[in-house]
Protein backbone atom coordinates (compact mmCIF):
# COMPACT_ATOMS: atom_id res chain seq x y z
CA UNK A 1 0.00 0.00 0.00
CA UNK A 2 3.07 2.16 0.29
CA UNK A 3 2.46 3.15 -3.76
CA UNK A 4 -0.99 3.93 -3.12
CA UNK A 5 -0.18 5.88 0.33
CA UNK A 6 1.94 7.90 -1.83
CA UNK A 7 -0.62 9.09 -4.25
CA UNK A 8 -3.30 10.22 -1.15
CA UNK A 9 -4.63 13.63 -2.28
CA UNK A 10 -2.70 16.21 -0.76
CA UNK A 11 -5.84 16.92 1.81
CA UNK A 12 -4.85 13.81 3.52
CA UNK A 13 -2.24 13.86 6.46
CA UNK A 14 0.05 11.50 6.34
CA UNK A 15 2.46 10.71 9.45
CA UNK A 16 4.48 8.22 9.21
CA UNK A 17 2.89 4.91 8.36
CA UNK A 18 -0.50 6.83 10.11
CA UNK A 19 -3.09 8.20 7.18
CA UNK A 20 -5.45 11.05 8.92
CA UNK A 21 -9.02 11.98 7.62
CA UNK A 22 -9.57 15.70 7.51
CA UNK A 23 -12.67 18.08 7.67
CA UNK A 24 -13.62 18.34 4.21
CA UNK A 25 -12.28 15.47 2.19
CA UNK A 26 -13.16 14.91 -1.58
CA UNK A 27 -16.26 12.66 -1.19
CA UNK A 28 -15.64 9.21 -1.70
CA UNK A 29 -12.15 9.38 -0.48
CA UNK A 30 -12.59 6.92 2.25
CA UNK A 31 -13.93 4.57 0.14
CA UNK A 32 -11.54 4.74 -2.23
CA UNK A 33 -9.14 4.31 0.32
CA UNK A 34 -10.86 1.23 1.30
CA UNK A 35 -11.12 -0.16 -2.09
CA UNK A 36 -8.00 0.11 -3.02
CA UNK A 37 -9.06 3.28 -5.54
CA UNK A 38 -7.24 6.48 -5.32
CA UNK A 39 -7.32 7.29 -8.91
CA UNK A 40 -11.25 7.26 -8.79
CA UNK A 41 -10.58 10.94 -6.19
CA UNK A 42 -9.98 13.87 -7.28
CA UNK A 43 -7.65 15.53 -5.16
CA UNK A 44 -8.72 18.92 -3.84
CA UNK A 45 -7.61 22.06 -5.13
CA UNK A 46 -5.03 23.60 -2.95
CA UNK A 47 -3.74 22.68 0.61
CA UNK A 48 -6.22 23.70 3.43
CA UNK A 49 -5.40 24.64 7.28
CA UNK A 50 -3.94 21.30 8.80
CA UNK A 51 -1.86 19.70 6.28
CA UNK A 52 1.42 19.57 7.56
CA UNK A 53 4.11 17.93 6.28
CA UNK A 54 6.06 16.06 8.53
CA UNK A 55 9.35 17.98 6.86
CA UNK A 56 8.22 21.32 8.15
CA UNK A 57 8.02 20.45 11.62
CA UNK A 58 11.71 20.76 12.24
CA UNK A 59 13.09 22.96 15.18
CA UNK A 60 12.61 26.46 13.30
CA UNK A 61 9.60 25.61 12.12
CA UNK A 62 7.89 24.71 15.44
CA UNK A 63 7.04 27.70 16.79
CA UNK A 64 3.75 28.31 14.36
CA UNK A 65 2.81 24.78 15.82
CA UNK A 66 2.93 25.62 19.45
CA UNK A 67 0.11 27.71 20.26
CA UNK A 68 -3.08 26.67 22.11
CA UNK A 69 -6.20 28.81 22.81
CA UNK A 70 -5.67 30.71 25.73
CA UNK A 71 -8.86 29.50 27.69
CA UNK A 72 -8.39 25.83 26.48
CA UNK A 73 -11.30 23.49 26.73
CA UNK A 74 -10.34 20.77 25.31
CA UNK A 75 -8.90 17.94 27.20
CA UNK A 76 -6.62 16.27 23.83
CA UNK A 77 -5.24 20.03 23.41
CA UNK A 78 -4.18 20.18 26.43
CA UNK A 79 -2.61 16.46 26.65
CA UNK A 80 -0.17 17.30 24.06
CA UNK A 81 0.25 20.97 25.27
CA UNK A 82 1.40 18.76 28.61
CA UNK A 83 3.63 16.05 25.75
CA UNK A 84 5.52 19.03 24.90
CA UNK A 85 5.85 20.48 28.08
CA UNK A 86 7.56 17.21 29.16
CA UNK A 87 9.75 17.29 26.21
CA UNK A 88 11.26 20.77 27.42
CA UNK A 89 11.54 19.83 30.79
CA UNK A 90 14.08 17.43 29.38
CA UNK A 91 15.62 19.53 26.92
CA UNK A 92 15.99 22.15 29.46
CA UNK A 93 17.93 19.74 31.64
CA UNK A 94 20.30 18.43 28.79
CA UNK A 95 20.60 22.07 27.92
CA UNK A 96 21.82 23.19 31.45
CA UNK A 97 24.20 20.07 31.06
CA UNK A 98 25.55 21.05 28.10
CA UNK A 99 26.30 24.49 29.77
CA UNK A 100 28.45 22.90 32.19
CA UNK A 101 29.70 20.49 29.73
CA UNK A 102 30.85 23.49 27.89
CA UNK A 103 32.64 25.07 31.21
CA UNK A 104 34.20 22.45 32.22
CA UNK A 105 35.60 21.42 28.38
CA UNK A 106 36.70 25.25 28.14
CA UNK A 107 38.75 24.78 31.58
CA UNK A 108 39.93 21.50 30.78
CA UNK A 109 43.25 21.62 29.07
CA UNK A 110 44.69 24.06 32.02
CA UNK A 111 43.21 21.65 34.44
CA UNK A 112 44.55 18.44 32.81
CA UNK A 113 48.13 20.90 32.10
CA UNK A 114 47.81 21.31 36.29
CA UNK A 115 47.76 17.61 36.78
CA UNK A 116 50.25 16.68 34.88
CA UNK A 117 52.83 19.51 35.81
CA UNK A 118 52.02 17.80 39.31
CA UNK A 119 52.68 14.31 38.32
CA UNK A 120 56.08 15.10 36.97
CA UNK A 121 57.16 17.20 39.85
CA UNK A 122 56.06 14.39 42.28
CA UNK A 123 58.64 12.48 40.58
CA UNK A 124 55.76 10.64 38.69
CA UNK A 125 54.79 8.89 41.18
CA UNK A 126 51.44 6.75 40.76
CA UNK A 127 49.41 6.51 37.60
CA UNK A 128 49.67 9.15 34.90
CA UNK A 129 46.81 11.27 35.02
CA UNK A 130 43.89 10.97 32.09
CA UNK A 131 43.22 13.59 30.04
CA UNK A 132 39.54 14.53 30.45
CA UNK A 133 39.09 16.34 27.10
CA UNK A 134 38.39 13.15 24.99
CA UNK A 135 35.58 12.43 27.68
CA UNK A 136 34.17 15.79 27.86
CA UNK A 137 34.21 16.10 24.07
CA UNK A 138 32.03 13.20 23.87
CA UNK A 139 29.84 14.14 26.38
CA UNK A 140 29.03 17.34 24.47
CA UNK A 141 28.60 15.40 21.59
CA UNK A 142 25.85 12.93 23.33
CA UNK A 143 24.03 15.80 24.84
CA UNK A 144 24.15 17.81 21.31
CA UNK A 145 22.72 15.19 19.85
CA UNK A 146 20.14 14.39 22.31
CA UNK A 147 19.22 18.10 22.24
CA UNK A 148 18.84 17.98 18.70
CA UNK A 149 16.37 14.54 19.10
CA UNK A 150 14.21 16.31 21.67
CA UNK A 151 13.47 19.23 19.12
CA UNK A 152 12.49 15.99 16.92
CA UNK A 153 10.32 14.38 19.27
CA UNK A 154 8.66 18.15 20.12
CA UNK A 155 7.91 18.27 16.19
CA UNK A 156 6.31 14.35 16.00
CA UNK A 157 4.01 15.83 18.83
CA UNK A 158 3.32 18.85 17.04
CA UNK A 159 2.33 16.63 13.78
CA UNK A 160 0.03 14.74 16.26
CA UNK A 161 -1.85 17.62 17.10
CA UNK A 162 -1.90 19.61 13.63
CA UNK A 163 -3.51 15.79 12.63
CA UNK A 164 -5.79 15.97 15.43
CA UNK A 165 -6.77 19.50 14.76
CA UNK A 166 -7.52 18.44 11.21
CA UNK A 167 -9.50 15.56 11.91
CA UNK A 168 -11.69 17.42 14.31
CA UNK A 169 -11.85 21.15 13.60
CA UNK A 170 -15.79 20.91 12.78
CA UNK A 171 -16.04 19.61 16.49
CA UNK A 172 -13.84 22.44 17.57
CA UNK A 173 -15.47 24.96 15.50
CA UNK A 174 -18.70 23.73 17.17
CA UNK A 175 -17.27 24.02 20.68
CA UNK A 176 -15.94 27.13 20.45
CA UNK A 177 -18.72 28.43 18.66
CA UNK A 178 -20.75 27.87 21.43
CA UNK A 179 -18.91 28.80 24.25
CA UNK A 180 -18.30 32.22 22.25
CA UNK A 181 -22.36 32.16 22.28
CA UNK A 182 -22.43 31.66 25.89
CA UNK A 183 -20.06 33.90 26.86
CA UNK A 184 -21.69 36.75 25.00
CA UNK A 185 -24.43 36.21 26.67
CA UNK A 186 -22.96 36.70 30.01
CA UNK A 187 -20.93 39.73 28.44
CA UNK A 188 -24.30 41.29 27.38
CA UNK A 189 -26.04 40.58 30.77
CA UNK A 190 -23.27 42.29 32.72
CA UNK A 191 -23.62 45.48 30.38
CA UNK A 192 -27.40 45.07 31.12
CA UNK A 193 -26.35 45.05 34.73
CA UNK A 194 -24.00 47.70 35.06
CA UNK A 195 -26.76 49.71 32.90
CA UNK A 196 -28.85 49.25 35.87
CA UNK A 197 -26.46 49.94 38.43
CA UNK A 198 -25.56 53.27 36.59
CA UNK A 199 -29.14 54.43 36.27
CA UNK A 200 -29.79 53.58 40.14
CA UNK A 201 -26.84 55.52 41.25
CA UNK A 202 -27.12 59.04 38.79
CA UNK A 203 -31.08 58.81 40.46
CA UNK A 204 -29.19 58.46 43.90
CA UNK A 205 -26.57 61.36 43.79
CA UNK A 206 -29.77 63.20 41.88
CA UNK A 207 -31.30 62.72 45.62
CA UNK A 208 -28.22 64.07 46.97
CA UNK A 209 -28.69 67.14 44.92
CA UNK A 210 -32.09 68.09 45.66
CA UNK A 211 -31.34 67.54 49.13
CA UNK A 212 -28.27 70.19 48.61
CA UNK A 213 -29.63 72.82 46.45
CA UNK A 214 -34.26 72.82 46.95
CA UNK A 215 -35.46 75.14 45.99
CA UNK A 216 -32.58 76.06 43.74
CA UNK A 217 -34.49 78.45 40.77
CA UNK A 218 -32.68 77.10 38.23
CA UNK A 219 -34.24 73.24 38.15
CA UNK A 220 -31.34 71.96 35.47
CA UNK A 221 -28.97 72.31 38.87
CA UNK A 222 -31.17 69.69 40.35
CA UNK A 223 -30.35 66.84 37.94
CA UNK A 224 -26.77 64.87 37.55
CA UNK A 225 -24.93 66.53 34.82
CA UNK A 226 -25.27 64.10 31.25
CA UNK A 227 -23.03 62.29 29.61
CA UNK A 228 -20.07 59.39 30.54
CA UNK A 229 -17.99 61.36 33.47
CA UNK A 230 -20.04 64.57 33.33
CA UNK A 231 -18.59 65.03 30.04
CA UNK A 232 -15.63 66.18 32.23
CA UNK A 233 -12.22 66.64 30.12
CA UNK A 234 -10.21 64.99 31.96
CA UNK A 235 -11.67 61.59 32.88
CA UNK A 236 -12.16 61.32 28.71
CA UNK A 237 -8.47 62.39 27.62
CA UNK A 238 -7.60 59.46 30.00
CA UNK A 239 -9.71 57.28 28.32
CA UNK A 240 -8.49 58.75 24.89
CA UNK A 241 -11.31 60.12 23.96
CA UNK A 242 -11.35 63.92 22.31
CA UNK A 243 -15.12 64.63 23.43
CA UNK A 244 -18.23 64.08 25.23
CA UNK A 245 -20.03 60.50 25.20
CA UNK A 246 -23.25 60.11 25.34
CA UNK A 247 -24.32 57.19 28.24
CA UNK A 248 -26.61 55.20 25.35
CA UNK A 249 -24.09 55.07 22.81
CA UNK A 250 -21.30 53.70 25.71
CA UNK A 251 -24.18 50.84 26.27
CA UNK A 252 -24.43 50.35 22.67
CA UNK A 253 -20.78 50.56 21.87
CA UNK A 254 -20.15 47.36 24.39
CA UNK A 255 -23.21 45.72 23.12
CA UNK A 256 -21.81 45.51 19.62
CA UNK A 257 -18.20 45.04 21.00
CA UNK A 258 -20.07 41.79 22.45
CA UNK A 259 -21.49 40.94 18.97
CA UNK A 260 -17.94 41.70 17.11
CA UNK A 261 -15.95 39.36 19.67
CA UNK A 262 -18.45 36.64 19.22
CA UNK A 263 -18.13 36.26 15.41
CA UNK A 264 -15.70 39.60 14.23
CA UNK A 265 -12.63 38.85 12.48
CA UNK A 266 -10.00 41.07 11.07
CA UNK A 267 -9.59 41.39 7.21
CA UNK A 268 -6.58 38.94 7.28
CA UNK A 269 -8.25 36.14 9.41
CA UNK A 270 -11.46 37.02 6.56
CA UNK A 271 -9.11 36.24 3.78
CA UNK A 272 -8.02 33.02 5.06
CA UNK A 273 -11.44 31.83 6.84
CA UNK A 274 -13.42 33.01 4.26
CA UNK A 275 -17.10 34.92 4.33
CA UNK A 276 -19.05 31.75 5.49
CA UNK A 277 -16.52 30.84 8.30
CA UNK A 278 -16.22 27.34 6.71
CA UNK A 279 -12.85 25.73 7.83
CA UNK A 280 -12.55 23.96 4.33
CA UNK A 281 -12.09 27.56 2.49
CA UNK A 282 -9.43 28.00 5.10
CA UNK A 283 -5.62 28.23 3.37
CA UNK A 284 -2.35 28.89 5.21
CA UNK A 285 -0.97 32.08 4.50
CA UNK A 286 2.20 31.19 3.72
CA UNK A 287 0.92 29.02 0.50
CA UNK A 288 0.61 30.73 -2.99
CA UNK A 289 -3.35 30.04 -2.60
CA UNK A 290 -3.07 31.53 0.68
CA UNK A 291 -1.04 34.92 0.05
CA UNK A 292 -2.99 35.12 -3.42
CA UNK A 293 -6.68 35.22 -1.48
CA UNK A 294 -4.71 37.33 1.32
CA UNK A 295 -3.72 40.03 -1.67
CA UNK A 296 -6.85 39.66 -3.59
CA UNK A 297 -9.36 40.87 0.09
CA UNK A 298 -6.61 43.56 0.41
CA UNK A 299 -7.38 45.00 -2.62
CA UNK A 300 -10.70 44.50 -2.23
CA UNK A 301 -11.08 46.55 0.58
CA UNK A 302 -8.58 49.06 -0.97
CA UNK A 303 -10.81 49.58 -3.41
CA UNK A 304 -14.39 50.37 -1.82
CA UNK A 305 -12.13 51.94 0.54
CA UNK A 306 -11.44 54.68 -2.44
CA UNK A 307 -14.56 54.15 -3.99
CA UNK A 308 -16.28 55.99 -0.30
CA UNK A 309 -13.16 58.22 0.45
CA UNK A 310 -12.01 59.48 -3.05
CA UNK A 311 -8.49 58.44 -1.69
CA UNK A 312 -6.72 55.42 -0.59
CA UNK A 313 -5.84 54.46 2.66
CA UNK A 314 -2.27 55.68 4.22
CA UNK A 315 -2.22 52.56 6.33
CA UNK A 316 -3.30 49.42 7.33
CA UNK A 317 -4.65 50.93 10.89
CA UNK A 318 -6.53 53.59 8.56
CA UNK A 319 -8.09 50.73 6.84
CA UNK A 320 -8.68 48.35 9.53
CA UNK A 321 -11.08 51.24 11.29
CA UNK A 322 -12.70 52.12 8.04
CA UNK A 323 -13.77 48.50 7.53
CA UNK A 324 -14.98 48.30 11.30
CA UNK A 325 -17.39 51.13 10.80
CA UNK A 326 -18.58 50.03 7.37
CA UNK A 327 -18.98 46.44 8.07
CA UNK A 328 -21.86 44.65 9.55
CA UNK A 329 -21.02 42.20 12.23
CA UNK A 330 -22.76 38.73 11.79
CA UNK A 331 -25.00 37.37 14.51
Amino acid sequence: MSNDRDRLARGDLVIGAERYDHVGAPPGLVDALREDNLESVQPPEGPRIGEVPRELITHEQQARFLPSPRRNPWKEIQRFADRIAEVDAHQQKLAAESARIAEELRMAPAHDGDALSTWELTGRKGPKPEPTVPALERRAQELSRAIAGMDRRRGEVLAEKAAFVERRRGRLIKDAEKAAAAARTAYEQAVAAAERARSELEAVRQSGLWAHLYPVEEQHLLEVPRGIAGNQREPLVKAGLNGPVEVGRLWQLLRDDAAFLERGLSAEQRALIGPDDDPRRATWVETPEGRRRAREELDRQIAAFRADIGRDPRSREELEVWRGEHQLVPR
